[in-house]
């Protein structure tokens, strides 16, 4: 403040002064509106309390169209913006203030450089306006009309309960692009600039994303279920449209008027921004088992926010670790270098008195897949690029933990109310040929049961002798079998909404959404890049 009045008159140094002190006064009272927003949302709402205790607040640095900004760290207060709303309706924030709380609790401000700006902002204000709405109740007036519309409508688009995850895979793939704006506007509520804004130690970054990359893959489920929504080709449009909107936004999301809230607050560091995110985890954790406990009654009450929170506060299961339970133990012929013949031992003891003779055994004890059965459900949900990247990653998987030998035997079957295809794999080639030439066939309706009733004739006719599991990718919505296989069996579930109460509880069950299937893949690449460099 020093350096800003060094060379001013008199004059304008008591105008400075002045004009800080009506801005220092303006934030006292808005603080105060705030303060009472927050402490009316803990009366009704005590299990944000330790939500609202982890964000502290302070003055904007800059002028800002909205009233709130957050990095996930600090509140930031545009006192002008909150005290004309709260004299125009005389009412406290309360829903602005739960909407900012439900962007932490869900971790929406920790993004990485990879996610699509334009259609992740609008997904996450959805989905924390949606939330607000179930704890505090609509808003009132147009607008909390409108909003209830929106959501009764991507309700019943989209066939079950909303989460950030689905419907911004939604709107990257371009469903709603044209009413995408529109959405936006009476969704809005607070400043998006500092999720993705350059950690202070990487200035050169400006906060931009790579062009045409995500964290999120599309899938095939939104393309089932969104109506109305034109041919493929308009489809790709839309989604093109969507993408270079993203990126545009991207790019100016700097130059608008908040430029300077980015500029004059600058962004967390990696560190920080990893501790803040490893903080809210555990917020969200509390929270959840709040309302699963203390709160329950009112936990039974809130059912979307429940969802999102199991969601969000789900650890990832590793797929090579899932898939290496289907593994048995036996012999195979290789060295191992950890063991050795006790017999020659001995008897270089015996021969020689104390020169013992060692020599590793020429096998090994391994845990591995002999024979397995993989179904891919090709009702319609589930197609195209989805099912080749799940068996390309599991494949990966097996083939780098030396699964496939002379015994080999897996088959890929083809299923949706029937069985379509069988494809015998013995060797990585078997895949590679599978791979090249794989069409997708089926299309109708989902029957869990003939590929069990299947793989159960292929068991009686001796193709599976010991047989390991069977692993079904799916998206959950079918009829199971009621009675238990004689082998283990799994369902992967490629979207996290499926019905949970329709499988049978002797099924293992794993969530395996798309961006875990990139994950995964890559991990798979970076193997064999590793392993070819060795082999170099």
């Amino acid at each position: 403040m020093a350096d800003a009045m060094e060379g001013l008159t008199p004059e304008e140094k008591a105008a400075f002064e002045e004009a800080e002190q009506k801005t220092h006064e303006r934030y006292e009272l808005a603080r105060k509106v705030v303060d009472l927003a927050e402490g009316l949302v803990v009366s009704d709402s005590h299990f944000l309390a330790p939500a609202i205790g982890q964000l502290k607040s302070d003055i904007s640095p800059a002028l800002m169209i909205e009233p709130f900004a957050t990095d996930g760290q600090t509140l930031y207060i545009e006192p002008t913006r909150v005290l004309a709303t709260f004299a125009k309706t005389r009412k406290p924030p309360i829903h602005d203030i739960v909407h900012v709380l439900m962007h932490c609790i869900l971790m929406h401000p920790f993004v990485d450089d990879r996610v699509e700006r334009f259609p992740w902002d609008l997904a996450s204000d959805i989905i924390a306006e949606s939330l607000a709405a179930e704890i505090c109740g609509a808003r009132e007036g147009d607008r909390g009309e409108a909003i209830s519309v929106v959501l009764e409508h991507l309700k019943k688009d989209l066939h079950g309960p909303l989460s950030t995850d689905r419907l911004y895979r939604a709107l990257r793939r371009g469903y709603y692009h044209d009413l995408m704006s529109a959405w936006g506007s009476i969704f809005h509520v607070d400043n998006h600039d500092l999720w993705y804004a350059a950690p202070a130690s990487s200035p050169e970054s400006g906060g931009q994303q790579k062009e045409g990359s995500s964290s999120h893959a599309p899938t095939e489920y939104e393309e089932r279920h969104a109506p109305n929504q034109g041919s493929g080709e308009e489809r790709e449009g839309s989604a093109r449209k969507t993408r270079q909107q993203s990126q545009q936004a991207s790019r100016n999301g700097g130059e608008a008027e908040n430029e300077a809230l980015v500029r004059q607050a600058g962004g967390l560091g990696e560190r920080e921004r990893e501790h803040e995110r490893d903080k809210w985890q555990q917020v969200a954790k509390s929270i959840n088992v709040d309302l699963h406990t203390l709160s329950r009654e009112r936990g039974e009450q809130l059912g979307d926010l429940t969802n999102e929170l199991e969601i969000r506060t789900h650890r990832p299961q590793d797929f090579r670790e899932f898939l290496r339970k289907f593994a048995v133990m036996q012999e195979s012929l290789h060295t191992s270098d950890d063991e050795f013949d006790y017999v020659f031992y001995t008897y270089g003891l015996a021969l020689y008195g104390n020169v013992p003779l060692i020599e590793p055994l020429e096998y090994r004890d391994e845990k591995r897949i002999r024979e397995f059965a993989i179904v891919l459900d090709t009702s319609g949900s589930v197609a195209g690029d989805t099912i080749q990247r799940f068996v390309d990653t599991a494949f990966d998987v097996l083939h780098a933990d030396s699964t496939f030998t002379e015994r080999t035997n897996i088959h890929i079957i083809e299923a949706d109310a029937g069985v379509e295809s069988d494809t015998k794999i013995s060797t990585p080639e078997d895949l590679a040929k599978w791979s090249d030439h794989v069409t997708v066939k089926g299309f109708g309706g989902t029957d869990f049961r003939p590929a069990f009733d299947y793989i159960d004739r292929l068991i009686r006719e001796g193709e599976f002798r010991h047989l390991d599991g069977m692993v079904y990718f799916t998206d959950g919505f079918g009829t199971y079998p009621k009675r238990k296989p004689p082998y283990k069996c799994a369902f992967i579930f490629y979207d996290e909404s499926y019905r949970k109460e329709s499988v049978p509880p002797w099924a293992i069950q794993l969530v395996l959404p798309p961006e875990e299937l990139e994950r995964e893949s890559d991990e798979s690449e970076s193997y064999r890049a590793q392993k070819a460099e060795k082999r170099g």
